[in-house]
């Protein structure tokens, strides 16, 4: 006898949108990106909405097999936009190796009391009919699990040390040396984010031609003409020994790297900070 499985549609959704968050969260996490929001809503909205494919007539495997590359290609181009042919391949073999450990997880789950028969197949797409807590569980778990292979990967910057750094502006970018100095504290009033201390002079390749200039005012009046980085000027106070200090002009990249980590900062440009016969060419905040 053949049996009828109810599918509740509000718990495929809700399982879908908490599973393909996750997922695309970790991917984040792994690829040492800085998350995008309106990008994974729109990509956990896509995934979500395909899993309703678990709900149609069974397809061909083939025909499975090309639906299942083209939405995790999409996805991909979605969340992490296209950075190279070598980052795509990466971020999709990233992302579904994340998929598939989630997966596992959670199918581990079936051993557990009143959770036998809440798993069903179809067209590549699992529906899960677990008890809220379950998935939770599952969630809890993919997080630790990065946690810990991130924090035994990941290499700590350590004071006194330098590491190559990369800034992107208008889709131009330079790469620099940066120095890290656990005595930078500095950080923009508004938004909280860190500075990074940068020496004009690496930058100017980044700025309109007039910014070739020999001191802060000027370089504030030149940028503020310019509508595009006039929305990224920020006002940086400082306050060194004594009674040293001042107000340093801000910029905030496009994007910025330090290592393979990429973070968000905003650039303080000045050149007084730095020396002749100095290995770097910016200072970071720890």
């Amino acid at each position: 006898m053949r049996q009828t499985l109810v599918i509740y549609l509000d718990v495929l959704l809700f399982v879908n949108v908490v599973v393909n968050f996750t997922i695309l969260y970790i991917t984040y996490k792994i690829l040492g990106m800085k998350v995008s929001k309106p990008r994974i809503i729109f990509a956990t909205a896509l995934t979500s909405l395909y899993g309703l494919v678990v709900c149609l007539p069974q397809m061909s495997i083939l025909l499975n097999i090309f639906f299942k590359i083209a939405i995790a290609a999409i996805t991909v181009l979605i969340a992490f936009d296209f950075k190279g042919a070598k980052f795509f391949l990466k971020s999709i073999l990233v992302f579904l190796a994340v998929t598939f450990a989630y997966i596992g997880i959670i199918t581990s789950f079936q051993y557990l009391p009143f959770a036998s028969s809440a798993f069903f197949i179809q067209n590549g797409e699992v529906y899960y009919n677990l008890p809220l807590p379950y998935i939770l569980a599952a969630t809890i778990a993919l997080f630790l699990i990065e946690t810990l292979i991130s924090r035994y990967f990941s290499k700590k910057l350590k004071k006194g040390e330098t590491v190559e750094c990369k800034i992107v502006i208008r889709d131009k970018e330079v790469n620099i040396t940066a120095f890290c100095d656990s005595g930078n504290f500095l950080s923009e009033p508004l938004s909280g984010l860190p500075v990074v201390i940068v020496n004009t002079k690496t930058l100017l390749p980044l700025l309109p031609e007039e910014a070739a200039v020999k001191n802060s005012s000027d370089l504030f009046s030149v940028l503020e003409k310019d509508d595009f980085f006039k929305l990224r000027l920020r006002a940086v106070p400082f306050h060194g020994a004594g009674n040293c200090g001042g107000v340093l002009v801000g910029l905030k990249p496009d994007r910025f790297w330090a290592g393979k980590e990429e973070k968000e900062v905003i650039l303080a440009l000045d050149d007084s900070f730095f020396k002749n016969g100095q290995n770097y060419d910016a200072i970071l905040n720890l």
